[in-house]
């Protein structure tokens, strides 16, 4: 799966925009779509946008020298007034969430090699073009 959400924003008054040499009026009533992954897949702003980089928006903070996430242009909860109210909330059900299912189970490619498919363009969660097959299996811990 992967993200391809959008910003929709209704225009409320007149509006001029500019790009380059061009030039967009945005009249009332007009609402603008912007995928929001277009910069996440902009080499220019991310190296190996295509790759999975899992530690990609973690860096060492100068102050405190302590590892912290820093989204830099990737805003996935929104900003300012329109940012996610429930963002906390959700941040931590995912981690919990995550964290449960990686210290639980086992989770290994059928075949042995991960290949991620291509996706189904869309808004919100973007699906595999194919299925993505593997094995799940609950770990044993064994008490001394």
């Amino acid at each position: 799966m992967a993200n391809e959400a959008t910003s929709v924003r209704h225009v409320e008054r007149p509006v001029t925009v500019t790009d380059g040499q061009q030039q967009y009026v945005l009249q009332p009533g007009t609402f603008v779509t912007v995928p929001l992954s277009l910069d996440q897949r902009d080499p220019s702003v991310y190296a190996d946008p295509d790759q999975f980089v899992p530690t990609r928006f973690l860096e060492s903070d100068p102050q405190t020298g302590k590892t912290v996430a820093r989204y830099r242009r990737l805003r996935p909860w929104g900003i300012g007034m329109a940012s996610c109210k429930g963002r906390v909330f959700a941040e931590k059900e995912i981690v919990a969430v995550g964290s449960a299912i990686i210290a639980l189970w086992d989770i290994s490619p059928v075949g042995g090699t991960w290949k991620l498919p291509s996706m189904i363009p869309g808004t919100g969660v973007k699906k595999p073009s194919e299925d993505i097959r593997v094995s799940i299996q609950r770990r044993i811990f064994k008490s001394d």
